[in-house]
């Protein structure tokens, strides 16, 4: 079990809550999306391919570029695609902003739920100490008025009765204290 003092330090600081687990999951999957709209935006862009092949399977021995060389010898090709819609290519895209857009949202969500509870357990660390240190106040109260009626008990102004109520007050009070 960690000491009082290592979790109200980790209550106190806020600088920590970008590093848990689950930011950090969100964090991954940021990225993963962020891949997959550079992938998406790259499905946009128009397509060029150069090819060439050899003709003959004979060797031939190079003897320097000219124009017959290539012509004779090789095939060239220039193959050209661009889609004629990009509704495909745009909804993808945008669907992936969409995801990065709604993961982003979830992300800070979870943020917001994890500074909610620490403040929470703050608020409720704060309260318990308080009510420990006025549980404590009344039970040195109760004490003295316990000790104060016995002595008025000794010099005969008192009842049994009463001294029995300030002890049965001052147990209470500390069986208080023992829960909290």
């Amino acid at each position: 079990l960690a000491d009082e003092t290592t979790i109200l330090g980790w209550l106190m600081e806020n600088s920590n809550i970008e590093t848990l687990p689950a930011l950090r999951w969100y964090d991954s999957k940021l990225a993963m999306l962020q891949v997959d709209k550079r992938y998406k935006q790259q499905a946009l862009l128009p397509e060029l391919k150069l090819s060439t092949r050899l003709q003959s399977n004979n060797i031939y021995t190079f003897t320097g570029l000219d124009r017959f060389y290539f012509t004779e010898n090789y095939n060239l090709g220039i193959q050209f695609k661009m889609p004629l819609l990009f509704r495909e290519g745009r909804g993808g895209w945008q669907q992936a902003q969409i995801k990065i857009l709604d993961t982003g949202l979830d992300r800070d969500v979870k943020r917001r739920e994890i500074s909610n509870k620490r403040t929470a357990l703050l608020n409720e660390y704060n309260l318990l100490s308080n009510q420990l240190m006025n549980v404590s106040a009344l039970i040195n109260a109760q004490q003295r008025l316990y000790k104060l009626e016995l002595s008025k008990f000794t010099l005969g102004e008192s009842s049994v009765f009463l001294v029995n109520s300030r002890e049965q007050k001052l147990l209470e009070l500390k069986a208080k204290e023992i829960e909290l």
